[in-house]
């Protein structure tokens, strides 16, 4: 996680390079404008102004982003704990549950012997699921989640990637006065197309959260439908 979060941090402090860098071209074109030329230090300005509205909300977004960047560390050891901690003993401890593996079978005789012995299909085939209805499948759904936190912050890092470039592409519109009015306006569309993707980013993140949470209560009712009704009884 510390990876991502840190090329964040980095291409978020090469856009407030680039920024700064837009800032100064504007202005140093903006002063060899000559007077009959008034409008178009009027649209520079009314576009950097947009430019600056839509940077605020850009910024505003990361208010609280990083403060819930998830733990993908601790999700995959989650998912590994389920699978070799309770998954595994479990189906293993299913193959021991045979008539004859027992050590009951030569000690314990008569009617309720007999019952246990009907009842050893139901429990073996109940260990057995404990593995592939409940541990796998929660495994599966805390992967999942790692997994959508991990390509939710590389999607913000292309988003903010995508964004340098835009600016970059304003910065070579300040070439020429009379192309000057359009720096701002591609940076503007720049900021637009990054706050897009990083909605549609949060929007994948909340649905795959959503759906690893579905998952999980699914499992907790695992018991119900799975384990043997006279354990339930």
């Amino acid at each position: 996680m510390d990876e991502v979060i840190s090329e964040v941090m980095e291409v978020l402090a090469e856009l407030e390079a680039k920024i700064e860098s837009l800032r100064n071209k504007i202005n140093g074109v903006l002063a060899l404008v000559p007077g009959w030329l008034d409008w178009v230090v009027d649209k520079v300005r009314e576009g950097w102004n947009a430019f600056c509205d839509k940077m605020a909300e850009f910024w505003g977004w990361f208010t609280d982003k990083l403060e819930w960047t998830g733990d993908m560390a601790a999700l995959e050891a989650a998912a590994l704990s389920w699978n070799t901690d309770v998954g595994g003993p479990a189906s293993a401890q299913s193959l021991l549950v045979d008539e004859g593996d027992l050590l009951v079978d030569d000690a314990w005789s008569g009617d309720a012997a007999e019952q246990y012995k009907q009842k050893l299909p139901e429990q073996k085939s109940a260990m057995g699921a404990i593995r592939s209805e409940f541990a796998t499948v929660i495994s599966g759904a805390l992967d999942a989640m790692r997994g959508g936190i991990s390509s939710f912050w590389w999607g913000v890092v292309g988003a903010i990637a995508a964004l340098v470039v835009a600016i970059a592409g304003a910065i070579t519109a300040t070439g020429t006065i009379i192309g000057l009015p359009a720096a701002p306006v591609l940076a503007v569309g720049g900021v637009v197309i990054a706050l897009v993707a990083l909605g549609a980013g949060v929007a994948a993140l909340n649905s795959g959260a959503s759906s690893a949470n579905n998952t999980v209560n699914r499992a907790a009712t695992y018991g119900l439908s799975t384990w043997p009704t006279f354990a339930l009884s």
